[in-house]
């Protein structure tokens, strides 16, 4: 294998230039063997920080026309839909992400005890959490990010009907939560057991039933450039099966990559805070909602103006990055409440677009297109 890059830790990615990060080569005595060599450098290969097409030539190499020999100039276009995601395989994959999340979590937290790391201050008014019998389950509230903010909550289940009296065990200590909760408990040094998912009714069931044996076989830790995210190495045994996973942390934002894919998850607040409306389309005072830019780019058009009635998908904000358009449109009806760009202008990831005022659920930014390989961002890098 040959690598040839021209990135490093802590490198930003701009918009200015061709978004090509790094060209990997493979070389073999038989095409076969080149492709399989290609796959697994695919696999073992870690640009965090950055959405990439990694994932997606990882499939391509893959498919068996590629792997006869038979493509042409139309080959991607006639069978693009074979190499979308599945949904179903994206869940499984945002649901072991956030188990994997939550076990870096609480390793990390163990380590900054034992280093003498001081505690995060208590909020004024809240009990210190001391208890008489076995300490709570621990939880984490984790949202996987997609471009154009984040995409795999689930809608609100129904309210789930009373339960019946001989059910009344089965569900003693379940709770409610939000979508993306992942409950675990220690159960030794190096080993938990964790829910990772919700169950149809909207409620997280006590590890005991139904919950995961992870088991932490080897972890290492490169700790990167200063204030960069920490590159972190763990093989974990989640359920009998053994995988190796990178994780990488950075305040609230964590990448995790199994294989040829990744996940960006985002690491929710414990407590809810009051003021403006998140980035993510989080309402804010009076039921607004903020549009956002899903990759760095400069503004082409401007499609609304306040005051407009949006219908579900209504075009907002035309942008251009990395030479390609975007079109960001809103999710969910509403009014434009405010325009808070100007053709020209050049914006950030994440940085609000079109205010929008009311309607159901939250209006953030839903690209019509894919976000090209190297979408702004700072590269965490490593073999």
């Amino acid at each position: 294998m040959r690598v040839d890059a021209g990135i490093a830790e802590g490198d930003a990615i701009g918009v200015y230039y061709d978004p090509l990060l790094a060209k990997l080569i493979a070389h073999a005595p038989s095409r076969e063997e080149a492709l399989r060599r290609m796959r697994h450098a695919l696999e073992r290969t870690a640009v965090l920080g950055v959405r990439t097409n990694r994932a997606w030539l990882h499939r391509v190499l893959g498919h068996p026309e590629v792997l006869a020999g038979r493509f042409d100039n139309t080959f991607l276009e006639r069978h693009a839909a074979q190499f979308a995601e599945p949904a179903a395989a994206r869940a499984a994959r945002e649901q072991k992400a956030r188990a994997v999340a939550a076990v870096a979590l609480a390793l990390q937290r163990r380590e900054r005890a034992a280093a003498g790391a001081p505690a995060q201050p208590r909020p004024p008014g809240l009990p210190a959490g001391w208890r008489l019998h076995r300490s709570e389950d621990q939880w984490v509230d984790l949202e996987a990010l997609w471009p154009g903010g984040p995409t795999s909550a689930p809608p609100a289940p129904p309210p789930a009907p009373e339960p019946a009296p001989q059910a009344a065990a089965r569900t003693e200590r379940a709770r409610p939560a939000p979508p993306g909760r992942v409950r675990y408990r220690w159960t030794g040094p190096q080993s938990w057991l964790l829910v990772p998912q919700e169950s149809a009714d909207g409620l997280v069931p006590p590890p005991e039933q139904g919950g995961w044996q992870v088991e932490l076989l080897h972890a290492e830790l490169e700790p990167g450039a200063a204030g960069s995210a920490a590159l972190r190495a763990l093989e974990l045994e989640i359920d009998g099966q053994a995988r190796r996973w990178l994780v990488a942390i950075k305040d609230e934002r964590i990448w995790v990559q199994g294989g040829a894919a990744e996940t960006e998850l985002r690491v929710l607040p414990r407590l809810p805070a009051g003021g403006q409306g998140g980035a993510d389309g989080t309402p804010g005072p009076g039921g607004a909602h903020l549009a956002t830019a899903p990759m760095p780019g400069r503004v082409l058009r401007v499609l609304v103006e306040p005051g407009a009635v949006l219908e579900p998908h209504a075009p907002l904000v035309i942008l251009e990055s990395m030479k390609t358009e975007l079109t960001v449109s809103a999710a969910h009806p509403g009014v434009v409440r405010a325009v808070l760009v100007q053709p020209g202008e050049q914006v950030q990831a994440g940085a609000p677009l079109v205010e929008l005022d009311g309607g159901e659920g939250a209006p953030a930014a839903a690209p019509e297109q894919g976000a090209p390989a190297g979408a702004g961002g700072a590269a965490a890098a490593g073999p």
